[in-house]
């Protein structure tokens, strides 16, 4: 477990440098070929590119406007973060040597990003991608978990250095990951949209029409009826009405008259 030691010393709080000897462990990285040339470089002519040490933060910490504003990208393996180096943004580092690390380079790497996590920088660097807590695992993340603990438990280490060394969208969201914000801001939008205006209730049924039924109305006086020669004979006249409930359609009224003896 790391004690406050391992944070709290002259070779970490206050006198690691970055870069060291063996490149950045950690940024701002400039982007030399972004900035203007100076007087002492043609305008046509690139600048040198710059070291990254194999002892870094796991997330791409290059400069991409002069202003701070670094790239962000996560990465678990060093040779995923070479190439994203050297396809996203060619020129503009050395590629590194697939040595093995160094003692003395993983010592001032490993002090380089205590210091960068003790004294805020990580917390509130600023990225063009959220990192959130870097890549799992990572030596940002041990470290920062490290520090809260510590400064939970110490409150002079507290005072003398905040209570808070993780990037701060996760003290909004714990459960932030690299690359899923824009899923997780789309549902959470959708849910607030669903609390705040209700699914209207379903339509009622249609009402159902009149069946279909013979009304049988009798009529004022008597009409003659004709027999089976042909002739008229005397009968009560009814009047029998059919009404359709089709719905679709209009009520239909069909009407005729029958005669009864």
């Amino acid at each position: 477990m790391l004690s406050r030691s391992y944070f709290d010393n002259d070779a970490v709080a206050w006198h690691a440098p970055n870069p060291s000897s063996f490149g950045y462990h950690h940024g701002p990285v400039p982007h030399r070929n972004h900035q203007p040339a100076n007087a002492s470089h043609n305008a046509d002519q690139q600048l040198p590119s710059i070291a990254v040490s194999k002892v870094n933060t796991g997330v791409c910490d290059l400069e991409l406007d002069g202003t701070g504003t670094m790239c962000g990208t996560v990465f678990s393996t060093q040779p995923s973060m070479r190439r994203h180096l050297r396809d996203s943004h060619p020129g503009a580092t050395q590629n590194p040597s697939r040595t093995n690390v160094a003692i003395m380079e993983k010592a001032q790497g490993q002090n380089a990003i205590k210091r960068w996590v003790l004294t805020g920088g990580w917390r509130d660097a600023r990225y063009l991608r959220e990192p959130g807590r870097g890549p799992e695992c990572g030596l940002v993340a041990r470290y920062a978990d490290a520090c809260e603990r510590i400064a939970r438990e110490d409150e002079e280490f507290r005072k003398k250095f905040g209570e808070h060394f993780h990037r701060r969208i996760m003290q909004q969201d714990p459960d932030f990951q690299p690359g899923k914000k824009s899923r997780a801001r789309k549902y959470q939008e959708g849910a607030a949209e669903a609390e705040v205006s209700p699914a209207p209730p379903p339509p009622p049924p249609p009402a159902a029409g009149p069946s279909r039924s013979a009304r049988s109305v009798p009529s004022q006086g008597r009409a003659p009826s004709q027999g089976r020669s042909g002739g008229l004979r005397g009968g009560r006249a009814k009047e029998i009405i059919l009404i359709s409930d089709d719905e679709d359609e209009e009520d239909v009224k069909m009407k005729f008259e029958a005669y009864t003896p």
